[in-house]
């Protein structure tokens, strides 16, 4: 177009006023057209270039959220998964929570049952050793009775010189004097030889009037055992 200009400057009359300074105008109006269009093909190729980079900034946001979207849902669904998880995990909790609550209310009513019979058997126990001890009690009295009545008899079966029991025969076996008192026969004789006098009355007494009783129960000290054998 420029060259298109110049070839019309050329051919315009050098002698021609008016017509000369149309043309003039016209080139420069043409001129600043060109200019003008110029600038917007410039522009255009300069939208053209952003428009080319919005597409590529468009196109890289498309796949960035298309990434940002299949991250979002492989999330949402470990998300689910978990959810799904947790609920499973919850449920097998409440069952092991009721399961551990039957267990302790069993355990509190087999404890409770436990304790019960302990304290029936405690209570029963208590009377048992309440009868037992009444039993102990009157036992000992009784065994105190046995051991005043041994000792009452032993005293009686006792010779009151030497307080050793009568024999039946031989040399300590028993002897009554005249006033009724019993002694062994050794000791009563080595008494009159001393004295001769009853050992317990005092009464005068000789050796005339021993009298040796016959048939009277005599209480006999158990022998010990030899060693390695039991008593009979």
């Amino acid at each position: 177009m420029e060259d298109f200009l110049e070839e019309e400057e050329e051919a315009i009359p050098r002698n021609r006023g008016i017509t000369q300074m149309k043309r003039a105008d016209l080139i420069a109006e043409l001129r600043h057209e060109r200019i003008r269009i110029q600038a917007m093909v410039k522009r255009r190729d300069e939208i053209k270039a952003a428009l080319r980079q919005c597409n590529m900034q468009l196109t890289d946001t498309r796949r960035i959220s298309e990434e940002r979207e299949r991250e979002i849902q492989e999330l949402a669904n470990e998300r689910n998964a978990l959810l799904q998880t947790l609920q499973q995990e919850m449920s097998k909790n409440e069952m092991l929570s009721q399961q551990i609550l039957e267990q302790d209310q069993s355990k509190s009513a087999i404890v409770q049952t436990i304790l019960q019979d302990n304290e029936a058997k405690e209570t029963h126990l208590n009377l048992e050793i309440g009868v037992i001890a009444n039993q102990r009690d009157d036992l000992h009295q009784e065994m105190q009775g046995v051991k005043e009545e041994l000792s009452r008899i032993h005293e009686e079966n006792s010779c009151s010189i030497c307080l050793l029991p009568w024999e039946a025969e031989g040399h300590h076996r028993i002897v009554s004097l005249k006033c009724g008192h019993l002694f062994g026969d050794c000791c009563i004789r080595q008494h009159l030889a001393q004295r001769a006098d009853c050992g317990i009355c005092k009464q005068p007494v000789s050796h005339e009037d021993l009298r040796y009783l016959f048939g009277f129960p005599v209480l006999v000290a158990a022998q010990p055992a030899p060693l390695g054998q039991a008593a009979p």
